[in-house]
């Protein structure tokens, strides 16, 4: 998920309770981008990238003046209120952007009755500024997102299981153009946050923080797109481009057993060319190269990830990994504003650091997990085709697809229940947390729809669709019968509603197994 072309930047993808820092009502447009194009963006997202992009950095210098906007909307299944304004002004060769946005809603109802402990509250804003010159232009913004927010669950009711979010952003894109040169314009996009999250429960009438969760980011790209170049088969488009990554990732209170502080610096280069067969038919191919360093602190498990054979032995590691990636598409124009389109893609990605050196309890999703620092790089092979219409008072937009993947990476339960470390897992011994390891297998899935640009992560023990729909707590979607165990047709787990822990002063309950990250030992990275 990204915004304005720049990642989301959070731990959304850790764990299904996290949620993304972007608000709707900071939303201009969400675009869903899909086969050649989305290699611009990484290879991350197998499924496709979901950008939501809005004016905060001016990239349109306006007559001189100010102008503003207002929204807001009551709803009556969660009693809740949300408003958004926004200010936009120039002066010289000035633009600016102000915007703020809020939302307040309590626990929603269901034919069931309430879902308790599913209230929302969020607030945020942004200001930007951007100059304008002949070629270009050049623009900063600072935003922050603030978020507090229950984990909905039958057993999590009771302690008031929450999440106190907190992300603060800092971006930056512009666009040099040149005149007379085989070079059309050179784009760029910089953004930097620092993110965290406490998650909290009742202890004994006042809440309190059982763990935080830290990332700081940042990410930077640079594209530069050429002059269309006539061919003997038409008129070809080509964008070359650069993108760098850096982050730091570590958890504290009794996530601090979970992961322990680790890196990971990416660097890549990848090419986007589309040819103009017709007027109507057009081409695209891309390719990427990667280069991932993922460093931190590994552990080595006894087999059975039984306590009984001895103490996980610790070590200092370091993972490089090379994905590559390519995409080949083709779109056809036809009548009445229609376009169908044909895309093959193959796409490697690398593991991400909690897949790799995962090793103690997340109690918001009630699960001991453990990584597996021999993961090797995950891979999928798509076909798709799909017919949209994109104009009109009619709009329609419908895909097909074909994904295989070889060492798919997602959570497996052990069958083992724990309680805040190694030493009490086992069959009987834990009785709060359900052992979890990652772990890679061969398999595959198809829709007749377009699916989820988000990477599904459940801690079911059945098949899953790896391109599920990830079940987060901050969507308010699930159901009660979701949040009770039994789960509704479609839902890819259970867990996705399992709350975190009990205050310490009440008695332990079973909660639900952990998971684990492994790979095939045949695969290689």
């Amino acid at each position: 998920i990204q915004e304005n072309g720049i990642g989301a930047q959070d731990v959304s993808d850790l764990s299904e309770d996290h949620a993304v820092p972007i608000d709707p009502l900071a939303a201009e447009r969400i675009e869903v981008i899909r086969g050649p194009a989305a290699l611009r963006f990484g290879s991350q997202a197998i499924g496709g990238v979901v950008n939501v992009t809005n004016e905060r950095i001016p990239t349109r210098l306006g007559p001189p003046g100010v102008s503003g906007m207002a929204t807001g909307g009551l709803s009556s299944v969660d009693n809740g209120i949300d408003g958004a304004a926004r200010v936009r002004g120039s002066s010289g060769q000035w633009a600016f952007s102000a915007d703020v946005f809020g939302r307040n809603a309590g626990d929603y109802a269901t034919p069931h009755g309430r879902q308790e402990n599913s209230f929302a509250r969020t607030f945020g804003g942004s200001f930007g500024a951007s100059y304008f010159f002949d070629q270009g232009y050049i623009g900063a913004a600072i935003s922050q997102f603030r978020s507090l927010y229950g984990i909905p669950g039958a057993s999590s009711a009771p302690d008031r299981v929450r999440i106190d979010l907190i992300q603060t952003r800092l971006a930056s894109k512009g666009e040099i153009r040149f005149d007379g040169s085989v070079v059309d314009n050179v784009r760029f996009w910089l953004g930097g946050s620092i993110y965290r999250h406490d998650e909290q429960h009742l202890d004994l009438g006042a809440f309190a923080t059982a763990a935080t969760f830290r990332n700081r980011e940042l990410e930077g790209r640079v594209e530069t797109a050429f002059r269309p170049l006539a061919t003997p088969l038409g008129t070809l488009n080509s964008v070359f481009g650069v993108q760098f990554g850096a982050q730091s990732l570590g958890t504290s209170g009794e996530a601090g057993g979970l992961l322990a502080p680790a890196d990971t610096r990416t660097t890549a280069a990848f090419l986007f060319n589309e040819l103009a067969v017709t007027q109507t038919t057009r081409l695209q191919a891309a390719v990427r190269i990667e280069q991932a360093r993922v460093g931190g602190t590994a552990s080595a498990f006894p087999a059975g990830l039984d306590p009984s054979g001895g103490a996980p032995v610790e070590f200092a590691a370091v993972r490089n990994f090379t994905p590559m990636s390519a995409s080949l598409g083709l779109l056809q124009n036809l009548p009445g504003g229609w376009v169908a389109s044909l895309t093959g893609q193959y796409v490697e990605r690398a593991p991400r650091a909690q897949e790799l050196f995962s090793k103690g309890p997340h109690e918001a999703s009630g699960t001991f997990e453990i990584g597996d620092p021999n993961l090797t790089k995950e891979r999928a092979q798509t076909i798709e085709i799909g017919l949209r219409r994109a104009q009109g008072p009619w709009r329609f937009d419908a895909t097909a697809y074909y994904t295989r993947y070889s060492g798919f990476i997602s959570k497996r339960l052990t069958g083992l229940t724990c309680d805040d470390d190694f030493a009490t897992c086992g069959t009987g011994g834990g009785t709060e947390l359900r052992q979890l390891v990652f772990a890679a297998s061969m398999t595959s899935a198809r829709s007749p729809a377009a699916p989820s640009a988000s990477r599904a992560s459940t801690t079911s023990s059945a098949p899953v669709s790896p391109t599920a729909p990830t079940c987060r707590a901050s969507r308010r979607t699930a159901s009660a019968a979701a949040c009770t165990g039994a789960m509704p047709t479609g839902s890819p787990a259970s867990a996705c509603c399992t709350p975190s822990r009990r205050a310490r002063s009440r008695p332990r309950r079973r909660q639900p197994p952990a998971t684990i990250w492994s790979t095939p030992r045949s695969a290689t990275a």
